[in-house]
């Protein structure tokens, strides 16, 4: 009646790039137990520990010049998780289940560090210390129920989601020196304190209506009660040129804000001799989060009147099988955005003439394009082992995302940020004997980290994303008990990024890890 699992996991290093260390802790459980034949609980655990050096960002020209050199050697992040979850099953028959998951979440996540651009060197002094603190409670309750309705079998499934968090947030001065210190100075001044309470409630409904052998139709309704509050104060501060404090101003805030809506959503499918058309069309909404707003920092600025976010989603595709052997999806989509959140460079508020990053609801966007799959078993194993298994897949996308509708000349017709416009990928698997050998390859066209779609800058802050290729390769040997695997990711060595970063662990372009290698050994007991 009970079936466990559980690991505990220890890593250290010292990372790929100067001043990268790292040291994390992971436990884990969970636990299966049939109470009856038609009772079941599940119960998981997760607890992490992890405590990591952060090189910093670098600038355009220091990443062509050495991508794994490092200008800050007094950034640390720590993050603490406590994850818990307890999940009741129970089965009324064959067609009806009753799932009811509760789950809680403790943690903290602390960042002591220079948050200066990267392009100003840190002649040291007091470092600014980010303290978060998490506390979340949810419960989410689902009814399966399968039912005949002439000849075919209809599916509907409702339920309730309760989800209630609070986070605290404090931002202040730490110690000048260059260790993982996270504690504030109760001497110098704090910059913010605030917390930031949650609660939402949904309650939604799913249905598969199967009209005849052939076609089905799936909707789905979703009414949602958002609720984000926050309250506290950030301080400003003047100083002379002797870096003597003038003036100091404590703003307090408080505020909530507070939506309901329904959305919705609805699917098609018609089956064909070996292929199945299918067509979606589901309403998109993003709320924007509090604690979102309020973190000092000289890269970075939010929009105090920033709003949600509201669109669609719709796709068309086919999928299915040529012969035995070829398994194939075509689809194309479309995605609307309504005062998209993102991200421009601006000069306003910014120190000495310099650029930020200013996040805001850019503009209405559009996103269309096809993405592709293929996956070819050019051999199939046979019981005997005397015949190797080979399989081959391609994958492509290509996305035309940009801004519309808005009379910022800056920001018309512009790519949106952080959207390659072609991704491809493809790879090959061997298996013969105890063999295994499994390749594979990845192109990322270049985009940009900024809706104004800036090509350089000064800060690294923003700037176009390059095109980059990684191909990775494993062989392995299985024998009876034992398995040995030999792993290299970035085989090519290919040097490239994927994030220009306004904070940690930046400023500025955060470069990928090179060529790495790893070696394992499996015994199974």
């Amino acid at each position: 009646r009970l079936n466990y699992y559980s690991f505990v996991q220890y890593k250290r290093g010292n990372g790929y790039r100067e001043n990268s260390g790292f040291e994390q802790f992971t436990g884990y459980f969970s636990g299966v137990f049939d109470i009856t034949d038609t009772w079941q609980v599940r119960a998981e655990f997760t607890r992490m520990n992890y405590l990591a050096q952060q090189a910093g960002g670098l600038t355009d020209k220091n990443f062509e010049e050495d991508s794994r050199q490092s200008f800050r050697n007094r950034n640390w992040f720590q993050v603490d998780w406590n994850l818990a979850s307890i999940q009741l099953t129970h089965r009324f028959n064959s067609r009806t289940e009753l799932n009811m998951k509760n789950f809680g979440l403790i943690a903290t996540r602390k960042t002591v560090g220079n948050l200066e651009r990267i392009n100003v060197a840190d002649l040291g002094g007091n470092r600014t210390v980010i303290d978060g603190q998490f506390q979340n409670l949810g419960s989410e309750t689902r009814l399966l129920h399968r039912y005949s309705l002439g000849k075919q079998m209809q599916v509907f499934l409702g339920g309730l989601r309760i989800y209630s968090g609070e986070t605290s947030a404090n931002q202040g001065f730490g110690t000048d020196g260059s260790d993982a210190n996270f504690n504030m100075l109760a001497v110098e001044p704090d910059q913010s304190s605030y917390t930031f309470p949650n609660l939402n409630v949904a309650l939604f409904a799913e249905h598969i209506f199967r009209i005849g052998t052939r076609f089905s139709i799936t909707p789905g309704l979703r009414y949602e009660y958002i609720s984000t509050s926050s309250a506290g104060y950030y301080k400003s501060y003047v100083y002379d040129f002797a870096g003597n404090l003038i003036t100091e101003t404590r703003t307090d805030e408080e505020s909530q804000r507070i939506r309901r809506f329904i959305i919705g959503g609805i699917g098609l499918a018609y089956n064909l001799k070996g292929a199945e058309l299918y067509g979606n069309f589901s309403q998109n909404y993003r709320a924007i989060n509090f604690s979102d707003l309020r973190v000092v920092n000289p890269n970075f600025v939010v929009d105090p009147d920033i709003i949600d976010e509201k669109g669609f989603t719709a796709d068309l595709g086919i999928r299915g099988m040529v012969g035995k052997r070829m398994r194939y999806e075509l689809t194309g989509f479309f995605i609307s955005y309504d005062d998209k959140i993102g991200q421009i460079l601006t000069t306003a508020g910014a120190p000495l003439y310099n650029n930020i990053r200013f996040r805001t609801n850019v503009s209405d966007a559009e996103n269309f394009g096809i993405e592709s799959f293929l996956e070819w078993n050019m051999l199939e194993a046979d019981s005997a082992g005397k015949r190797p298994k080979l399989s081959v897949f391609v994958n492509t996308a290509y996305v035309n995302a940009r801004y519309v509708r808005t009379n910022d000349s800056s920001i018309r017709g512009k790519k949106v940020e952080m959207v390659p416009p072609v991704i491809f990928r493809c790879g090959t698997e061997l298996n013969y004997k105890g063999l295994g050998i499994n390749m594979s390859y990845a192109f990322t066209a270049a985009h940009f980290s900024d809706a104004t779609n800036a090509v350089l800058t000064a800060t690294a802050v923003e700037g176009s994303i390059p095109a980059y290729h990684v191909a990775d390769l494993s062989l392995s040997y299985s024998f009876k008990r034992y398995m040995l695997q030999l792993s290299c990711n970035n085989a090519l060595n290919e040097q490239y990024f994927t994030r220009r970063a306004e904070s940690y662990p930046g400023p500025g372009i955060i470069p990928a890890d090179g060529r790495a290698f790893f070696l394992s050994l499996q015994i199974k007991i």
